[in-house]
């Protein structure tokens, strides 16, 4: 039987509670997955090819930023 995890990430200043998950997992969560957006992780740039392998931890700071585009 699986242990299911549960830890405190903050979102965009937001505290949330989440279940094990990576990053590519959070965004496709969130419905950002397919949209173009930068990542942080406690500060430092997490690449689009990095996302799927960034298992995110207990306290993790997330910053999520989406690219609107217009005139």
């Amino acid at each position: 039987m699986a242990t299911i995890v549960r830890m405190t990430v903050t979102i965009n200043g937001e505290r949330q509670i989440l279940g094990d998950q990576t990053l590519a997992e959070l965004l496709a969560s969130l419905a950002l997955h397919e949209r173009r957006c930068a990542t942080m992780v406690n500060g430092e740039i997490v690449k689009r090819v990095d996302r799927a392998g960034r298992l995110l931890r207990d306290g993790d700071e997330v910053e999520i930023i989406s690219m609107v585009g217009g005139g």
